[in-house]
């Protein structure tokens, strides 16, 4: 596992680069003892104090969003298990001529195919193009390779060809050395998933990285796979699910890191609630320098304490206020969706008691009409009888 820290500290410490990027006040950026202490943190497993240790120093909430996509970076164990890939991959070299062999080999196909046509087509008919190969090998060239794949069977669809389509297809996946996105998704999850799929992950990667090693000359080794291997078969499935806890404590936004907030409360334009929480930690409150070792000072911090209680109690009146405002929206639409299911329902549904009253009038009335049918087709048969 600590093969593990180690990578997610060399992660760490390349987005804490990228954060300081966006930090334009120097007084604000992290300095480098800070970076120093942060990533020893992270080796030691002490994710939450290193998060921790984050946030307190760049506190600016111009720079929140940043910070929050930065702790998310820093937390999520799928990046640096993804992070190790993607250096082994950096190193696997392609073969792009191959791509190039195979492009060339399928128009000749191409061509050979339209000749025994009957009636013969032009030979250049359905071969490609040089901009369509340009685009199928700068796919390949930028590891797409799905990307490559989908553009040649976009650019040859006529089934005479099919045949010949297929054999370049195959030979455009095995000039792909690298692990392939798909496969490195998999590996990932099965790593997060425990010790019961760690194994399978590891041998996906042996036969993920197999062609490579030996066919020789592909930028990687063995040792490269072991190496790759040992680091992510060192954590175990206990330390993993600690890890994944502390990733909730630490990468969780509160109220406060949210800074200030606009929320749509209603169904129309303009029905917005406006959520301001200054913040509330002793130096804002201004009781972060009492000093108590003196007379003086002791009844200076009375007087601080008072003015900080009164300030929490109005934060905490203001929240009460936040949370009965919402309450109150929300059985407003719960009121809302009610009628509108009513609603729906008097449109969409039988009223059963009107029904059977409409019903039962038109059941008489043609019992009635059959009646009076009857009756007058029984008076030319009275007639016949006094004839008769």
């Amino acid at each position: 596992f600590v093969n593990l820290q180690t990578a997610a500290a060399t992660s760490a410490g390349t987005v804490i680069d990228t954060l300081n990027g966006t930090i334009t006040n120097p007084a604000d950026k992290i300095t480098d003892p800070e970076k120093a202490e942060i990533l020893e943190k992270i080796k030691a497993g002490n994710l939450t104090g290193a998060v921790s240790q984050l946030r307190t120093i760049v506190t600016d909430a111009a720079y929140t969003t940043a910070l929050e996509a930065a702790i998310t970076d820093i937390s999520d164990p799928k990046k640096v298990v993804g992070s190790l890939i993607d250096k082994l991959n950096g190193s696997i070299k392609n073969d792009a001529a191959a791509v190039g062999t195979a492009l060339t080999s399928l128009n000749a196909a191409i061509q050979t195919a339209n000749q025994a046509a009957n009636p013969p087509i032009p030979d250049t008919t359905n071969q490609l193009t040089t901009a369509q190969s340009d685009d199928i090998k700068a796919k390949f060239d930028a590891d797409d390779l799905e990307g490559a794949i989908t553009a040649l069977r976009s650019y040859v669809t006529d089934p005479l060809y099919a045949t010949d389509l297929e054999i370049a297809v195959t030979a455009v996946n095995g000039a792909y050395y690298k692990i392939p996105a798909d496969t490195k998704n998999e590996i990932i999850k099965k790593v997060m998933d425990g010790a019961t799929e760690l194994p399978k992950a590891l041998e996906q990667i042996e036969s993920a990285t197999q062609r490579a090693v030996t066919d020789g000359n592909k930028g990687i080794t063995a040792t490269n796979v072991t190496d790759l291997k040992n680091k992510i078969s060192a954590s175990e499935v206990v330390q993993i699910n600690n890890l994944m806890a502390e990733i909730k404590v630490a990468a969780k936004v509160t109220v406060l890191d949210a800074g200030p907030m606009d929320l749509q409360i209603g169904a129309n334009e303009g029905q917005m609630m406006e959520v301001r929480i200054p913040k509330m930690d002793p130096k804002s409150l201004g009781i972060d320098d009492i000093n108590l070792s003196t007379a003086d000072g002791a009844q200076e911090a009375i007087g601080k304490v008072d003015a900080a209680v009164n300030a929490v109690s109005q934060i905490r009146s203001k929240l009460g206020a936040y949370q009965n405002r919402l309450e109150h929206s929300i059985t407003n639409i719960d009121t809302t969706t009610e009628n509108m299911t009513e609603s729906m329902s008097r449109i969409e549904d039988a009223d059963m008691a009107e029904e059977m009253s409409e019903y039962t009038q038109q059941n008489v009335l043609s019992q009635a009409g059959t009646q009076m049918l009857a009756k007058a087709n029984q008076r030319p048969e009275t007639l016949l009888q006094l004839l008769q």
